[in-house]
């Protein structure tokens, strides 16, 4: 169909807030129900499934990551109560990757090196510590520190080859090829992103292993390739509902479209990038209500975790005071018996003495008499 590009704009931009609309309505319904069953259940491992379902599609579907993060840490601690290793790793990787979208990434650096360890220290072989390496890398690439995120993703291919994981190998060569892109080393970001598509499955390559290819392509002056690669990012973006991406995609479709000298073809991708980031501006002000949410429920454990801290401390003040009081009152209880004792044994060294000078002066009053 040969619609008009200002037409086409307005009704892209009419079937997204419509899918949009219907999506948030269904997901919002389904979380109410899920809250109300929350509320009535007993069962403290019903419990945590249902914290876990409402943290999940609050993170994933409604992108509402204050309220993923309430959840995702009430699931934390329950877990912890109910000893359950499994879902307490599950909730601390997600809170690490809020806190990672957050830009929160001392934080997230934290939450993905407390599962880390808990892995390593199990010696349990999982997918999740090869992409727990992944998301630290891309943690550090996003902080700047290229080294130590080149580190974390050489640590993640290794550990992939390890226990076989081809997905995850590649998934880390992607990001790696990203930190040589950063550094304007596109000789080996390219060795590394085609040794990412070597290992993955052609019906399995992520949409950002698309959106970095196609980036680097364009750079290289490869704008056909580029393109296709754009293209596929964007299906992809849109299967995740990540406006985010899509966006920023489409915005780099424009761009090489321009520089192929298709003027049509890159303002039909402008308009469209535009309206994404018309609904993509709506999101953000969610996003920051969300993270303004978020700062409030963390500063709420804060102040919590500094109360409780008061209050331990006030604790260990009274116990110190109760036992330098219980050391003064036996002090004073030993110095007494001591004293007492002594006092006992002077008064019977007296009395002895006063009965031999008592029996001397018998014994010299007899002696006078007999004499």
């Amino acid at each position: 169909m040969d619609f008009p590009i200002c037409k086409r704009s307005i009704l892209i931009g009419v079937f997204l807030s419509s899918f949009f609309a219907l999506t948030t309505y269904s997901q919002t319904h389904n979380l109410d129900s899920l809250k109300a069953t929350l509320e009535k259940v007993s069962d403290r491992k019903e419990k945590l499934s249902i914290l876990q379902e409402i943290a999940t599609i609050n993170k994933d579907s409604l992108k509402d990551s204050a309220e993923a993060y309430i959840y995702y840490d009430k699931a934390r601690v329950l877990a912890i109560n109910e000893k359950d290793t499994i879902t307490l790793r599950n909730a601390i990787y997600n809170l690490g990757e809020i806190l990672l979208e957050m830009e929160e990434y001392d934080m997230a650096i934290t939450y993905f090196n407390s599962v880390k360890k808990n892995l390593i220290d199990k010696e349990e072989e999982s997918e999740l510590l090869a992409l727990i390496y992944k998301n630290l890398g891309e943690t550090y690439i996003r902080k700047g520190e290229y080294d130590t995120a080149n580190s974390f993703f050489d640590k993640g291919i290794t550990y992939a080859e390890k226990i076989k994981n081809d997905y995850q190998k590649a998934l880390n060569h992607v990001y790696k090829s990203e930190v040589y892109y950063m550094l304007d080393d596109y000789a080996s970001s390219e060795r590394q992103i085609s040794k990412a598509f070597s290992f993955f499955d052609p019906d399995s390559v992520p949409m950002m292993a698309h959106y970095f290819k196609g980036k680097l392509l364009y750079k290289l002056g490869d704008n056909q390739n580029a393109i296709l690669c754009f293209q596929k990012a964007v299906t992809l973006a849109e299967n995740e509902n990540d406006i985010s991406v899509k966006s920023k995609t489409l915005k780099l479709l424009s761009d090489v479209y321009l520089a192929s000298g298709d003027k049509e073809m890159a303002l039909d991708y402008s308009k469209n990038a535009l309206v994404l980031v018309d609904s993509l501006n709506d999101i953000n002000k969610k996003t920051a209500l969300s993270r303004i949410g978020y700062i409030h429920a963390f500063e709420s454990v804060l102040e919590k975790n500094k109360k409780q801290q008061e209050i331990d401390k006030e604790e260990t003040q009274k116990a110190k005071k109760r036992r330098m009081l219980i050391y003064v009152l036996c002090s004073i209880v030993g110095v007494s018996l001591i004293a007492f004792f002594v006092y006992r044994q002077n008064k019977v060294m007296r009395m002895v003495a006063d009965m031999r000078k008592a029996q001397m002066e018998l014994v010299e009053k007899k002696q006078q008499e007999y004499l």
